[in-house]
């Protein structure tokens, strides 16, 4: 509800405060991710990051609060407790990767080329599968967690979806993850409902943006459990935990839509067959993941 009444313009100054302010509490206090990713969204729309920032430095760090489903970490991204049927439950990031923080990690990386020129809050455009993993695991070791991929990984060696998901450390979201956590429970083509009209509110495409390209994560609405870009803006590296057709070197799934791509191939469905873990056709971003119930028994 918030997500769509943030679409008004608010003339009452006094009205206007009153929205920020409970905007802010919720963003602060609600236990809910998708409550919590819209009152970020209304919040900066009306040109208030800089409260969302602050609540972010004050909350980074923290484990889960009890009965919440986000969590800031330490770097500074917000993390989403999923549970699914016939799964463990798992965290993603509500935004892909930015630039900013990959290149903490990888200071030479310059982008995917193109003439894309990427600036702080991009998502980090043009890595590999290999570079993301790597990266996941740097992640996870400065938090004190066990690598989920080997060291020294080349696309002949990547594991397989469900051994990386069984360790509790860092990694990429498999491609059921993914979609599931981009469709937030929703039952059609995409989370929005997949109305023509309502695609420029969630996902940019080449046909939204005019032109082909990617714009910093964050900018649209977001899901409802408060995840940014789930679809659009920029395709997304998944490990595929479905049928490798191509074989075991062929498990990067790449999901999602693009702002390269039409809005007709919006989906959170791997655009095509799995594909090696080099960097793909597509320049491409990636979100973290990591399993939280290592060794539990799925969720009925």
């Amino acid at each position: 509800l918030e997500a769509e009444l943030g679409g008004r313009v608010v003339e009452d100054d006094e009205t206007r405060v009153r929205a920020v302010a409970t905007a802010l509490r919720l963003y602060r206090d609600d236990p809910d991710p998708g409550v919590h990713g819209a009152s970020r969204w209304f919040l900066r729309a009306r040109g208030r990051g800089d409260a969302t920032a602050k609540v972010d430095a004050e909350l980074k760090g923290r484990p889960y609060r009890p009965g919440f489903s986000w969590r800031v970490d330490r770097s500074g991204l917000t993390f989403v407790a999923v549970g699914r049927p016939g799964g463990p439950r798992f965290e993603i990031t509500d935004i892909e990767v930015p630039w900013r923080l990959y290149r903490t990690f990888d200071p030479d990386f310059r982008g995917p080329g193109f003439g894309h020129v990427l600036v702080d809050e991009d998502p980090a455009l043009g890595v590999s599968f290999l570079e993301a993993a790597a990266f996941a695991n740097h992640f996870g070791t400065l938090a004190g967690l066990p690598p989920a991929f080997p060291p020294r990984m080349t696309e002949s060696t990547v594991p397989p979806a469900a051994r990386a998901a069984a360790s509790p450390g860092y990694r990429l979201p498999t491609s059921n993850e993914f979609y599931f956590a981009a469709q937030a429970g929703a039952s059609g083509v995409c989370y929005f409902g997949g109305l023509p009209e309502h695609v420029a509110r969630y996902a940019f495409t080449a046909d939204t943006l005019g032109v082909p390209g990617v714009q910093p994560v964050g900018l649209l609405k977001p899901n409802d459990l408060g995840l940014f870009d789930a679809i659009g803006n920029a395709l997304e590296l998944c490990h595929h935990d479905g049928p490798l057709p191509h074989g075991p070197q062929n498990q990067v799934a790449l999901c999602g839509g693009s702002g390269i791509l039409s809005s007709s191939q919006l989906s959170p469905r791997p655009l095509d067959d799995p594909v090696p873990a080099s960097r793909p056709s597509i320049p491409s971003g990636f979100r973290l993941a990591r399993t939280l119930d290592v060794g539990e028994p799925p969720e009925p």
